[in-house]
């Protein structure tokens, strides 16, 4: 049966004011093949994977990280999810709303140690620097938080977006303004139409 204990990660304050995630791999190594586990849990803010306005840099934007991990044959593997709850402003109405981002990973970094080195790396060749037993793997998550992100992000798959005449917000309200989408190849015969009317 395989044991499971609590994993050695530690959140430190280091930069400006920033929040690193590190592992340490010193118990990992000692207990090849027994599961480490970790609930970790930060502000996105403090952690500076969110460009926010500072007027809502306060609200309760976090990030929550379940995972599972083991040391076995000079490889690290992870496993787990990383959950994100956060304010962000649609790309159609430019409101803000609260996104729920969910992002699944599992993960093999090879443990190289050499005269030159001594780094994890995995599939994309992305590399973490161990420095004594302690790596930080903060862009190892950062990524994986950046990936769940949508392109356009929606605080509803039918908003209707602004009014490109008035720029009210059609979700609330209704305008009068005609908004004629005109084929830019028929953009000429629109302004030979304008003219002639202008003559009578």
């Amino acid at each position: 049966m395989t044991k499971k204990i609590k994993v050695y990660i530690i959140a430190l304050v280091f930069g400006r004011g920033g929040v690193g995630v590190f592992l340490r791999l010193g118990e990992l190594k000692k207990r090849p093949l027994t599961i480490f586990y970790y609930d970790f849990k930060e502000k996105l803010g403090e952690l500076g994977w969110l460009i926010m306005p500072l007027d809502y840099k306060d609200l309760d934007n976090k990030v929550y990280i379940n995972m599972e991990t083991y040391y076995s044959d000079s490889t690290v593997f992870l496993s787990g999810a990383i959950e994100a709850v956060y304010t962000q402003s649609c790309s159609r109405c430019l409101e803000l709303y609260q996104k729920n981002a969910t992002g699944i990973f599992k993960e093999e970094l090879r443990h190289i140690v050499n005269e030159e080195e001594n780094i994890l790396t995995g599939e994309t060749e992305e590399k973490y620097f161990v420095e004594g037993d302690i790596v930080d793997l903060t862009e190892f998550f950062r990524q994986i938080f950046v990936v769940s992100q949508d392109l356009k992000p929606l605080c509803d798959d039918e908003c209707l977006g602004i009014c490109s005449g008035c720029g009210v917000i059609l979700n609330y309200h209704q305008c009068d303004c005609k908004n004629e989408v005109i084929d830019p190849r028929l953009a000429v015969l629109s302004e030979l139409k304008a003219q002639l009317k202008d003559k009578e």
